[in-house]
Order: C-alpha cells, then structure tokens, then sequence
C-alpha cells in the first residue's frame, strides 16, 4: 500500500488522531507500524501528519484491524 504524492500539492495536511484502548493494544501498534510504512510524521504519541490524500488507506486500516471508532482524520492548512 503506498499513498501516491499530488501534483501540484493542494496544501493541505492530513492529520491521523486515534485513542485506541489498551484492550486493543497489538492493533494500536501495528497500526502506528503502519503509518511509518506510508510515510506519516509523527506530531505526538497519537497524531500523525501527511501531505497525501489518504482517507481511503486510513479507512481500509481501520476497518482490517477493527479499530473503527477510535481513530479520526482532519484536514487543515499550516498557517504562515
């Protein structure tokens, strides 16, 4: 799974925030593994940045490792 760069960029990030219970911690960590893997960049513990549309690869992790309800994306522009 890649997330495919935009040309030109829109300038928007997409921020991933999730707290997911420590029942669930294997699917937390794999998933952090996994926003690594796409090329995120780690703000805090729990939120993550990309430049990339990626709703559709954060949906799909979401649902494979049944943490859905748990884990939110935003949007947003860095102010200058």
């Amino acid at each position: 799974m890649q997330i495919p760069p935009q040309d030109p960029w829109d300038g928007l990030y997409r921020f991933v925030m999730f707290d997911i219970p420590e029942r669930k911690k294997l699917a937390r960590e794999v998933f952090r593994g996994k926003l690594v893997q796409l090329g995120f960049k780690k703000i805090q513990y729990s939120v993550w940045r990309h430049q990339y549309p990626c709703q559709r690869e954060i949906e799909f992790l979401v649902h494979l490792y049944g943490i859905a309800g748990y884990v939110d994306v935003v949007e947003g522009k860095k102010i200058s």
